[in-house]
């Protein structure tokens, strides 16, 4: 091979590479925020369910977004 066409496939792959390193990082950065939303939300509802059992004093912990799954699950 001629050294001229080793350097245009060597630009060619490393093009590649960075292209593709790019999109892995956005689409892991995408599934990351949307996993994070998403857990976001579940535990504001579970914080939602609990919040009268506080009120009625059935709970003692107030729940929060960062405990919503640790107090005892209730049948709400």
């Amino acid at each position: 091979m001629n050294p001229d066409t080793i350097q245009g496939l060597l630009v060619l792959g490393k093009t590649a590479v960075i292209i593709g390193g790019g999109c892995a990082f956005t689409l892991g950065s995408i599934w990351g925020v949307c996993a994070a939303a998403i857990g976001f939300f579940q535990r504001k509802d579970r914080r939602d369910q609990l919040i009268p059992l506080y009120e009625e004093g059935r709970i003692t912990t107030r729940p929060t977004i960062l405990n919503a799954y640790r107090i005892p699950g209730f049948d709400t």
